[in-house]
């Protein structure tokens, strides 16, 4: 069985501060070509910082570089961000972020799931 993966960083940002930039401004963060990758994975790296973008709604459209990778299944800003994950018809795994408030600003919580229901041996980002 293929844990999941779970990262937390603690930020100086209020929850919907800490959303925002998580959700709406990616490029600032996304590093395009160091993400987790299926481990037999050789196409190109997406490229661009500013390659992710969601949809900012409940059902809407995750697109990585213009193309669709996923949607958007909880969007509740603030709290909580998730999303089905899928690159170029690779099998779906899910996203579930966490903002938890905390005195000195949020906790951003992450879990990365669904590796072996996926079927695909996946490189996990340690």
């Amino acid at each position: 069985m293929t844990p999941p993966i779970r990262k937390s960083l603690a930020v100086p940002l209020t929850p919907d501060a800490a959303f925002r930039l998580f959700a709406e401004r990616t490029s600032t963060w996304w590093p395009a070509p160091t993400t987790a990758r299926a481990a037999n994975d050789t196409t190109p790296p997406l490229g661009s910082a500013s390659a992710l973008d969601f949809e900012p709604r409940q059902g809407g459209t995750v697109r990585c570089a213009g193309r669709p990778c996923g949607q958007v299944t909880a969007w509740t800003p603030g709290k909580h961000l998730a999303f089905d994950w899928h690159q170029d018809g690779a099998p779906v795994t899910r996203v579930d972020i966490r903002f938890v408030e905390e005195a000195a600003g949020c906790l951003v919580v992450l879990t990365h799931d669904g590796f072996d229901e996926a079927g695909r041996p996946y490189a996990s980002a340690a």
